[in-house]
């Protein structure tokens, strides 16, 4: 599926602990379309968070629920969906991208968006 982002490198060895880094690499799994592998570099992700300055830890955490809550739309796991867009309200309250992943998941459900 394309080509890979970095031939030959150990991303793990460039930046072990980066929730930053590892969340961009979901992303590019994602444009691939490797849900199950992009979910798994979020989660990654999240725990990598925890190492985080503690001014971006949130930031860190957010993102990486709402990779994780993506990959779980795509996967037809609408309610595991619901709950990670949830979760990650309480790091992010303000994010227009998990507020319109939830009325995008109410939509299909067929609900009115309120």
């Amino acid at each position: 599926m394309g080509a890979k982002p970095c031939p030959g490198c150990n991303w793990r060895t460039i930046a072990p602990l980066n929730a930053q880094y590892t969340s961009e690499l979901a992303e590019w799994f994602k444009t691939q379309r490797d849900w199950k592998r992009s979910f798994s570099l979020f989660e990654e992700a999240l725990q990598s968070a925890e190492t985080a300055p503690e001014d971006r830890r949130a930031h860190y955490k957010a993102r990486a629920l709402r990779g994780m809550g993506f990959n779980r739309i795509e996967m037809g796991q609408l309610d595991e969906a619901e709950k990670l867009f949830n979760l990650s309200l309480a790091f992010d309250p303000e994010s227009p991208a998990a507020m319109n992943e939830l009325k995008y998941i109410r939509q299909v459900r067929g609900k009115p968006n309120t």
